[in-house]
């Protein structure tokens, strides 16, 4: 299917059919990782966030390594992408293993898996719609140009949301406690290390486009709305957990189709497709009218669907559990988080272009260690939460050693 689609879009758009071609056993990972990520959930939800590390880490060292070393660009990173995932596959393989030797394939739980497998396949049809964006530019400006640039910033910026990692703990926390300050502190985790990532993306902007190369420049302004929309994309992966831990239509068995149309595990990636739906329409509108600036209104476009999604997550999710948001450590963390950027201004860090990644690197990791020097020691002598996970970090290694 995957590869009959991929022909007609290549046809269609005037792109070349092997790279799709060779991209399809990523297909296959990513839904053994999706399969794997679920078990891990269950009962070591960690492990996820591990297997994250291990993903991103592994495909950042591959793609230096095939990019230095072979002449097609794209296929290098496609490599390191497909690679990445196999190792991150193996991983939670591994660590789930006891789990799986033990399992065994039972009639009821196979005729419960076909009745409601409705649910996360539209649930994850959601985020499919999304990615129509990417056609929807290319058909109107016939040029795949604006979407490198757009999926360069756009793959830069996501990498603030990876803070939200905590979350993968919360779902199963909130399954079985549902208590408010489960949320609380994943807020706070998040936030101690989402502002910090968002501020330092956005001061450093254009040193860390060089990564793709000095033609992704234009991408600059691009790339500081879509790390706003990153950030709050964070906290939205919070909101929408809780609200998905905190619903119990799943827990009974005789549960009818209506009480699932009525449930958190519907009315949640509905409310996806309509923020997915209003941005397509809004880019719709852009592309038609064609502004100077595409890349930046394209961007706005999309950040405002997710501002407006993730106030209406942060609302539903309170209807099952009445959490605070805590201001201070955001307050606190905010004002670290600017000291940081102001010094990296003066330091000149922020004009920093190199062609050569290997010189951009050298020039750029100095300033990334001076950078999280300087925001935890201005955070830490104003915040007792991150002095005691700070002690609470030494503790466990200490146990650990």
């Amino acid at each position: 299917m995957y590869i009959l689609v991929s022909q007609i879009i290549s046809s269609s758009l005037n792109l070349p059919f092997f790279y799709f071609l060779v991209s399809t056993p990523h297909i296959l990972l990513i839904y053994l990782s999706l399969a794997l990520e679920g078990i891990s959930k269950g009962y070591a939800p960690q492990y996820t966030g591990y297997a994250l590390m291990v993903f991103e880490t592994t495909k950042v060292l591959l793609a230096y390594c095939f990019i230095m070393t072979i002449r097609d660009r794209l296929l290098g990173a496609i490599l390191s992408v497909m690679i990445a995932q196999l190792i991150k596959v193996l991983y939670l393989l591994i660590v789930t293993y006891s789990r799986l030797i033990y399992g065994g394939l039972r009639k009821d739980h196979i005729i419960r898996f076909l009745k409601l497998s409705w649910i996360p396949l539209y649930r994850n049809l959601a985020y499919f719609l999304g990615s129509i964006d990417v056609y929807m530019v290319t058909y109107f400006t016939a040029s795949t140009l604006l979407v490198a640039y757009f999926r360069a910033a756009q793959a830069l910026a996501v990498i603030v949301s990876y803070s939200a990692a905590f979350s993968t703990s919360l779902y199963p926390r909130v399954l079985a406690l549902r208590r408010a300050s489960d949320v609380e502190e994943t807020i706070r985790l998040t936030t101690i290390f989402a502002i910090p990532m968002a501020v330092g993306l956005i001061t450093m902007s254009k040193p860390i486009l060089c990564i793709f190369g000095t033609k992704y420049l234009s991408a600059y302004s691009a790339l500081i709305v879509l790390t706003v929309g990153s950030l709050i994309s964070a906290y939205g992966g919070i909101f929408e957990t809780t609200a998905l831990g905190s619903e119990v239509v799943d827990m009974n068995k005789r549960a009818t189709f209506k009480e699932y149309f009525k449930s958190s595990l519907f009315l949640v990636p509905t409310a996806s497709y309509l923020a997915q739906i209003g941005y397509l329409l809004s880019l719709l509108a852009i592309l038609l009218y064609r502004p100077s600036e595409v890349l930046l209104v394209w961007a706005i476009a999309l950040v405002l669907s997710k501002i407006i999604l993730t106030i209406w997550k942060y609302e539903y999710s309170r209807r099952f559990i009445k959490y605070s948001i805590p201001i201070k450590i955001i307050a606190k963390s905010f004002i670290a988080s600017t000291v940081m950027g102001i010094l990296l201004i003066l330091l000149g860090a922020h004009e920093i272009v190199e062609v050569k990644i290997y010189d951009l690197m050298y020039r750029l990791i100095p300033y990334i260690i001076t950078a999280v020097l300087t925001y935890f020691i201005v955070l830490l002598p104003i915040d007792s939460y991150s002095r005691n996970l700070v002690k609470r970090v030494f503790t466990y290694l200490r146990m650990r050693a």
